[in-house]
């Protein structure tokens, strides 16, 4: 239950790649990341079933042994929640009492993301008040992944202003593809 550490050259190999070599014979279905936790999706070669598995990463500098991870299965009720729907669905049914309140944990969690496409309209159920004094409730998507935005109202005679939204902050937003 605790972690292992190794070296690894960085960006050498994928993490599919190296994973796929630390977990064999189990083969990896499908694979996930957010943040440093990997979600895999993986199946038994006897059984045929398919179950997930969670890997969390850690990242040292100055030391050989520069890169660790902590494996939890599904069943032993990992803390990480953020496994996606497309992985949930392919799992085999179980009856492991862990398993199950882990998979729909995930579900709920999957119920409040807010999927945003560059270009679209956010609005906020609240103003959000930044550091100068203004505020803003509607946003446009300038960069999905690194969630940065500009206000949906700028009329363009202005340099707009850009920010960076937290995803607490996006939490039951509606967003308005353009």
């Amino acid at each position: 239950m605790g972690w292992t550490f190794l070296h690894r050259d960085k960006g050498a190999v994928s993490d599919r790649e190296f994973f796929e070599r630390e977990f064999r014979p189990y083969p990896i279905l499908d694979m996930s990341k957010t943040g440093f936790t990997l979600y895999f999706m993986m199946e038994d070669p006897k059984t045929k079933d398919r179950f997930a598995f969670v890997v969390m990463t850690r990242w040292r500098r100055n030391d050989w042994y520069n890169f660790g991870f902590k494996e939890i299965e599904e069943t032993c009720g990992p803390i990480d929640h953020d496994c996606p729907d497309r992985i949930l669905d392919r799992l085999t049914p179980t009856d492991s009492k862990w398993a199950n309140e882990w998979r729909e944990k995930c579900r709920e969690r999957n119920k409040g993301k807010v999927r945003l496409e560059k270009g679209a309209i956010v609005e906020t159920k609240e103003p959000i008040i930044f550091r100068g004094g203004g505020q803003c409730q509607r946003f446009v998507v300038l960069d999905a992944k690194r969630r940065i935005f500009k206000d949906a109202n700028d009329k363009g005679d202005y340099p707009y202003w850009k920010c960076r939204l937290s995803r607490y902050a996006l939490q039951d937003a509606t967003v308005t593809y353009v």
